[in-house]
Order: structure tokens, then C-alpha cells, then sequence
């Protein structure tokens, strides 16, 4: 298992404007600001895991970047666990998310991550250590598929064990953590409007017992779709598909996203 490191700070400035957060007895749910999916799912709650699916080039770890920093912006404390991006590579899209922004160089605030791979007792003990020493409010993980396990599984797939033990996170730290799942490509083989469907999940049996929340995120535009049934354009529409919810309704929500800062914003409102 890899050694705890401790968490880091993509550059010093992030550290201005920082806010002491609320504690979490009077935060029952941490909002993603994304409006229209605000209206809909109410924000990540606590003591719940939400599953992201999507296909490649997708732009899942674009999304959990984009309301992580919109999170941090309003003085929640956020932590990303990403298992193959590394800190260059985190520090260069987050960067281009800020200047997409309005705001001020000097209101930055911190962003815990941690850019290596974790098993599932490391990535406990992470999450732990940062609930203790920094009240953490929300939790992203790359991926279900990407965290080891290193005991022996008897009855449970890989993929259904860390799917359970997130579940169980969510639980016992008593703070919403948001895990990225891939999904079959299949569909993309048979063709059709390539939309995701729950059943597209990789161990889908699993994740639709644990998982609270299922959000899918398809950008018609990468399988060729310009426009919609009634000819307007969607080149730049993403949808997040709400295909699981305890907590309210099951819809599309619709949101832009913006190739220049590869970020997601609402379709009138602004960032």
C-alpha cells in the first residue's frame, strides 16, 4: 500500500481568500453550482456516493474539476483523488477553469488533491486524515475501476468491493463522496444516439445498489450529432443524464460546455 503523503496545494496563491467552512451538522449537502443540476439532484448530500459514468473524451474529470472549483469559490473544502493525472496536468486545467472566471487573482482558495494511486485502505486513510485535520466537506475519486484492493476478494468482484467500501465512506466520514465510473462502448459499435444508460455502467449490478446518485454525461457532438430533432444546435450541449436518484427526480439536465476552458457552465447563466 502506498505510504500517506501529505496533501498538496497546486500553487501558494490558492491559499489566499481562504474561509473558515461551516461545520458539516449545519451543511447537509454541498451544491455542485451548476444551477440546472442543482434543481434537480440538490447538491451532493452527506453520507451519500454519487457515481459519474462516462465514455472517453467525455470530459468526466472536467466536470469534477469544474465543480470542485466552483465548490472551493464558495469556501467549501473539496479533495481529489486522481489516479492518473498528474500534478502538471491538474494544475493546468484548473488553471485554465480559473481564467474563465471573474474572479480576482487573490480569491483562490485552497484545493486539496493527491495525483497518485491509492488503494482502497490508502485512500481510506487519506479521506480520514483530511476529515480530521481539515473538516472536508466533499470527496471526488478516480475511479471505481482504477482503485487496487489488496486483500483477497471471495465473493465480490473488484469493482463491487470498492463500490461498497466508497459507500461505506460516505457513511462513516458523513460527507458525500463523488467516484468517476467508465462505461461500456458497445453502444457506440451498434450505433443509434450513443446515449448512456444505466445498464452501460462497468458493474452496473453493483452501482445501482450502493450508489444514491447515477449521473451520465454524453456530448452528442462527439458522435457527430450537430443539431437536435428540431434543427437547433447542440455542438456545444453536454448532458448529464440523471439516471439514479433517492433524492428526487430522474431527467436530463443540459449544460455548455466550453471547449476554449474546457469547463462546464450553465446554459444562461453564467459561470
Amino acid at each position: 500500500m502506498t505510504s500517506p503523503a501529505a496533501y498538496i496545494y497546486p500553487e501558494e496563491s490558492f491559499l489566499k481568500g481562504f474561509i473558515k467552512s461551516k461545520s458539516l451538522s449545519e451543511n447537509k449537502c454541498v451544491r455542485t453550482y451548476l444551477s440546472a443540476l442543482d434543481k434537480v439532484i440538490g447538491g451532493f448530500y452527506n453520507s451519500n456516493l454519487t457515481i459519474i459514468g462516462g465514455r472517453p473524451a467525455m470530459g468526466c474529470r472536467q466536470l469534477v474539476l469544474t465543480m470542485a472549483c466552483k465548490q472551493a469559490w464558495k469556501n467549501r473544502k473539496v479533495a481529489c483523488f486522481f489516479m492518473t493525472l498528474t500534478e502538471r496536468n491538474i494544475i493546468s486545467r484548473l488553471q485554465r477553469i480559473y481564467m474563465s472566471n471573474s474572479e480576482s487573482e487573490e480569491s483562490r482558495p485552497p484545493l486539496f488533491y493527491i495525483d497518485y494511486k491509492l488503494d482502497i485502505d490508502g485512500l481510506h486513510n487519506e479521506i480520514e486524515r483530511l476529515k480530521k485535520e481539515e473538516n472536508i466537506e466533499v470527496v471526488y475519486v478516480e475511479s471505481v475501476q482504477m482503485i487496487d484492493v489488496n486483500e483477497p476478494i471471495e465473493t465480490l468482484s473488484k469493482a463491487e468491493y470498492v463500490v461498497k467500501a466508497l459507500w461505506k465512506m460516505s457513511r462513516e466520514f458523513d460527507i458525500p463522496i463523488v467516484a468517476l465510473s467508465s462505461l461500456s462502448r458497445r453502444p457506440e459499435i451498434v450505433g443509434g444516439d450513443r446515449r448512456p444508460l444505466l445498464c452501460d455502467l462497468r458493474e452496473s449490478s453493483a452501482i445501482e445498489m450502493y450508489a444514491d446518485v447515477v449521473l451520465l454525461l454524453h456530448r452528442p457532438i462527439y458522435y457527430g450529432f450537430k443539431v437536435d430533432e428540431l434543427g437547433n444546435s447542440i455542438e456545444n450541449t453536454a448532458q448529464i443524464i440523471v439516471a439514479k436518484n433517492v433524492n428526487g427526480q430522474l431527467t436530463d439536465v443540459n449544460l455548455l460546455f466550453d471547449h476554449s476552458a474546457s469547463v462546464f457552465v450553465d446554459e444562461i447563466l453564467p459561470f
